[in-house]
């Protein structure tokens, strides 16, 4: 007898395997039966099984959680500039204790982290102060200088050469008992009353000079103060000695009534010789030369570099 054909190994297992799902209880038999007819469909195209309903399928990736974006640069926080340090030259503390001011020493202290010479730097800061007072010098006009006898003698003198007038012809006003030995006659004024008398004598178709002997420290400062009005004079030079206090100088200009300039002298013998810029007394001689900015700059310099 004919045997019937025996059916395909594959077809066997799969039967078996559905028989062992049913057996089971298990449901994914039902599943599996239309992705199997797939392979025994002729002419069917093969397409990937469709998820099961108990497993979840994936998100799509447009679906995922954005990445949190980065801050722009833009908004970061700036980072922390260091305050500059201001550097101190040298030189500007040398520059203080001559007695420049501030403003010049910052001046010159620019120009010097500019490459600039320290004496043309110095005489460029003094250039833009007021020009040192000269002594008067039309017929008629009278100045005074007062100071230590010898010293006011000495530059009262050189002051009559350059205004033109005889330096052998300059008064001398002072109380001391030994005046005598200094000047004799019409020159030598011992008051206010023979000053006011003889001033105009003095004065008359050419410019006068009248040295005050009363130095800083004197107690005749009064009595100097009320001579020099008496004399009415055109202008009053002070000469003090540059190692005097700012604040003593003052205060002696101040008691004689007021003084045009100052006239200081040694200046070589102390430190700090253009102090008396801080002040608003004007400096018109430096040891007997004008006080132009050429001159105070190498006095400065000098004491710098010394």
């Amino acid at each position: 007898m004919r045997r019937a054909p025996r059916a395909p190994s594959l077809l066997l297992a799969l039967a078996v395997t559905g028989v062992a799902f049913v057996a089971a209880g298990r449901t994914r038999w039902r599943h599996l039966v239309p992705s199997l007819s797939l392979l025994f469909v002729p002419g069917a195209r093969l397409m990937a099984p469709a998820p099961s309903p108990l497993e979840p399928a994936l998100e799509p990736p447009s679906a995922l959680e954005p990445a949190p974006a980065l801050e722009p640069a833009s908004a970061l926080e700036p980072a922390a500039v260091p305050e500059p340090v201001a550097v101190e030259v040298p030189v500007a503390g040398a520059l203080r204790r001559v007695g420049l001011t501030e403003p010049l020493v910052a001046a010159v202290v620019e120009g010097l982290g500019a490459g600039g010479d320290l004496e043309a730097l110095v005489v460029e800061a003094l250039a833009g102060r007021p020009a040192p007072p000269t002594a008067p010098r039309h017929a008629g006009s009278l100045l005074v200088v007062v100071g230590p006898g010898a010293v006011a003698r000495r530059l009262a003198g050189a002051l009559a050469d350059e205004m033109g007038s005889d330096p052998t012809a300059v008064a001398y006003a002072s109380c001391r008992p030994d005046a005598y030995a200094v000047a004799t006659g019409s020159l030598l004024v011992r008051s206010a009353e023979e000053a006011a008398e003889r001033a105009p004598g003095w004065r008359r178709g050419r410019p006068a000079v009248v040295a005050v002997d009363v130095a800083l420290t004197d107690p005749g400062r009064a009595w100097a103060a009320h001579l020099i009005a008496a004399l009415r004079p055109t202008a009053v030079w002070a000469v003090v000695e540059a190692t005097a206090k700012t604040e003593d100088i003052v205060d002696y200009a101040d008691a004689l009534g007021g003084v045009d300039a100052v006239a200081l002298e040694n200046c070589d013998a102390t430190v700090s010789p253009a102090a008396l810029l801080t002040t608003t007394l004007a400096v018109a001689r430096l040891d007997g030369q004008p006080a132009t900015a050429l001159r105070w700059a190498a006095t400065v310099v000098d004491r710098v570099r010394s």
